[in-house]
C-alpha cells in the first residue's frame, strides 16, 4: 500500500535568523528599518540643537547653552544606541559611544567662546530709521543706540555694518545669516584694532548717557544702497538685512583680545518694525578679527 502523505510540520524561524530589538525578535530587514528609523530623527535633532547651542553660547546665561549641549549629547548617544542594534558586543560598543560622546561634549563646551560675564558687554538698544522726509540728511540712515550691560567700563569703540538686500518674499537661511555675521566680524584691519586700543571713549554699565552710531556715517555707496532699499522695502520688493559688529575693550581683557557684539536685524514691508535675526557677545582675538580681509574693505 502506498504510504499516506503526512502534512509537513511548519517550524518557526530559527533563532539565529532573528535580531533582538529590545523585547522583540524581528527579521534583519525589520531591524535595519528600526535602526535607521530611530537614528535619523535623533541625528536631525542633534543638528538643530548644535545650531541652537552656538546661538545660546552668545547669551550671558551660560546654563541655557549647556542644557542645550546636554540634550545634543543625548541625541547623538540615542542615534549610536539605535545603530548598534543587532551588533555583536553591542553593550561594549554602547559604553564606548557613551564615553566618546561625553568627552566630545566637554571638549565642545571648553573650546566654544564663553559669553562675557566679568567683562564689558555692549548691546544694541534701538534701531531707528531716519527717512529722507526728515530732511536731516541727503540720504536715508539708521541711528543705532547701545548700552553696556556688562559689569565693567567699556573703553574704546568701533562699529562696522553691512547691508544685505534679499528679493521678497525670500528670507535668508540661518546658515547664511551666521556666515554673513561671521564675515562682518572678521574683516577688520590692524589699524582698526589700533584705533580701538587708542580710543578713550567710555561706556559705563547701564550708562544713563545715550550712546549711538549711524549707518551709514557719511555719504557714499552704503548711503546709496540704504536710500534705494528704503523704497524697495516699503514697496514690498525687498527684505533688507543689517549686520552690525561692535568692537570694544575693557581693563580686564588680556592683550590682543577684544569684546565683540554681533547683531543682525532685518526690515520687511516697512522700517517701523525691527525684526531680530541673531545677537551674541563674546571675546575674540586680534587674529580672528583680521582673518578674512587684510584690506578691511566693507563687506556687502
Amino acid at each position: 500500500m502506498p504510504n499516506k502523505m503526512v502534512n509537513p510540520e511548519i517550524l518557526p524561524p530559527e533563532e539565529q535568523s532573528l535580531v533582538q530589538v529590545w523585547r522583540w525578535h524581528v527579521t534583519p530587514r525589520t531591524a535595519t528599518l528600526v535602526k535607521f528609523g530611530a537614528a535619523i530623527p535623533a541625528l536631525g535633532g542633534a543638528g538643530w540643537l548644535l545650531q541652537n547651542f552656538l546661538q545660546l553660547r552668545g547669551i550671558v546665561n551660560l546654563l541655557a547653552s549647556r542644557i542645550d549641549l546636554g540634550c545634543l549629547a543625548l541625541c547623538v548617544f540615542a542615534a549610536g544606541y539605535a545603530l548598534t542594534i543587532g551588533v555583536r558586543r553591542k553593550r561594549a560598543w554602547r559604553i564606548i559611544i557613551g564615553v566618546l560622546v561625553f568627552i566630545a561634549a566637554l571638549t565642545i563646551d571648553w573650546l566654544s567662546p564663553k559669553p562675557l560675564i566679568d567683562n564689558a558687554r555692549l548691546e544694541i538698544d534701538k534701531v531707528i530709521t531716519v527717512p529722507l522726509s526728515a530732511k536731516k540728511s541727503p540720504y536715508v540712515f539708521l541711528n543705532v543706540t547701545y548700552n553696556n550691560l556688562g559689569k565693567v567700563v567699556a573703553v574704546g569703540f568701533l562699529s562696522r555694518a553691512s547691508l544685505v538686500p534679499v528679493p521678497a518674499p525670500h528670507y535668508m537661511t540661518k546658515k547664511e545669516i551666521n556666515d554673513y555675521r561671521a564675515k562682518n566680524s572678521s574683516t577688520f584691519t590692524k589699524n582698526d584694532l589700533k584705533y580701538v586700543l587708542q580710543d578713550d571713549k567710555e561706556c559705563y554699565p547701564n550708562d544713563p548717557k545715550v550712546h549711538y552710531f549711524s549707518i551709514p556715517e557719511k555719504n557714499g555707496d552704503v548711503a546709496d544702497i540704504m536710500t534705494k532699499e528704503f523704497d524697495k522695502v516699503t514697496a514690498g520688493n525687498d527684505v533688507l538685512y543689517v549686520f552690525m559688529t561692535l568692537l570694544y575693550r575693557d581693563h580686564n581683557m588680556s592683550s590682543q583680545v577684544f569684546g565683540v557684539t554681533e547683531t543682525c536685524v532685518y526690515f520687511v514691508n516697512n522700517f517701523d518694525t525691527v525684526h531680530e535675526c541673531g545677537n551674541r557677545s563674546l571675546l575674540k582675538s586680534a587674529k580672528e578679527l583680521t582673518s578674512d580681509d587684510p584690506n578691511g574693505e566693507p563687506y556687502h
